[in-house]
């Protein structure tokens, strides 16, 4: 998580595509909270945030609790989600990253002066990247599983 929320932060200004960077953290925190539960995935959320907000001179607090509920959701879903499927995985990964974005800008902009972005436009661009370079860590790290002879990561575990 630590590494996530470094490069994102190092190196998220310099891979901004058209204003969206990927939100790193929300792939930990969607793998995690679809394999182990919403337990887990509220613990990770909410130190993922934690981490996030640290790192930013933004409104502190809103990242650790909108990470927590992404985190929440997710890990509460996981019964209801193919969890074999990677379109699955990318799409749940997709509207997590999209809806982490939404409720931090949202959050941010009732303390703000300015009027927010368009929100929706640019939470979606988060979402879509963040869910191109999580289904990419996916595909790369099942590969690296499968050749070294592991298990896969996306059993749901009791």
């Amino acid at each position: 998580m630590f590494a996530a929320v470094v490069a994102g932060t190092v190196y998220g200004p310099t891979l901004a595509i058209g204003g969206a960077m990927p939100i790193l953290p929300a792939v930990i925190v969607v793998r995690i909270a679809l394999s182990h539960g919403p337990v887990s995935g509220n613990v990770l959320g909410f130190c993922g945030g934690l981490l996030i907000d640290v790192t930013s001179l933004q409104w502190f607090g809103s990242t650790m609790f909108v990470g927590s509920l992404v985190g929440y959701s997710v890990g509460s879903m996981r019964e209801r989600i193919v969890l074999d499927s990677p379109v699955a995985r990318l799409a749940v990964l997709l509207v997590a990253a999209t809806v982490w974005s939404a409720g931090v800008v949202s959050i941010r902009s009732i303390a703000s002066p300015t009027p927010p972005p368009d929100t929706f436009s640019l939470s979606l661009g988060h979402g879509l990247y963040t869910a191109l370079i999580g289904g990419a860590w996916w595909a790369v790290s099942g590969l690296a599983r499968a050749v070294f002879g592991l298990r896969s990561v996306w059993r749901a575990q009791s």
